[in-house]
């Protein structure tokens, strides 16, 4: 799934900004659709077309499922009970948890997670650069965006052309 916003000024466009907005899991194409005329600039507006997309197992794009949003509030905010009270119960909670969530996603998402990673995005995002005619890449990657800008640099460092990242992040 994506959303393009056709660049406003009355020269030809300089190509297509792609832009992720992270997460990792936020819709790209929502982000375009609700937030590309508050977010970027009129000049660049003017100058390119803008572009965002739903990676890989995010929104419309073959949504990954794991637990409903009872069970992510739980995951993220939960607390545990027993509370852990030394520094090994906690550790061994949160590994736990993060185990019983992986399996949750695999179970309610089956073969298809096996198929969703960084990587394979990136390779999607060049295809998505080569559909819509552009040579090289322009990218906008905020959040775990930036790993997405980061890896299509490693992958594909010739079809480049301008990449702004947000932040730094540890892969």
């Amino acid at each position: 799934a994506l959303v393009r916003v056709p660049a406003s000024g009355s020269r030809a466009p300089q190509g297509t900004l792609f832009t992720n907005p992270g997460g990792p899991g936020s819709s790209g194409a929502d982000f375009v659709g609700a937030s590309a005329e508050g977010f970027f600039s009129k000049d660049l507006r003017a100058a390119y077309d803008i572009v965002g997309w739903d990676p890989r197992g995010v929104g419309r794009s073959s949504a990954v499922t794991c637990v409903d949003y009872a069970g992510l509030d739980q995951y993220f905010y939960g607390v545990p009970d027993p509370l852990p009270t030394t520094d090994q119960e906690w550790s061994d909670y949160r590994v736990q948890s993060a185990r019983d969530f992986g399996e949750a996603c695999e179970q309610n998402t089956g073969e298809l997670l096996g198929y969703i990673d960084t990587v394979s995005t990136v390779h999607d995002l060049d295809l998505l650069r080569a559909l819509v005619g552009d040579t090289q890449l322009t990218y906008f990657g905020l959040s775990y965006g930036t790993d997405i800008g980061a890896k299509y640099i490693d992958q594909f460092p010739e079809r480049v052309r301008r990449v702004v990242l947000d932040g730094a992040t540890d892969p």
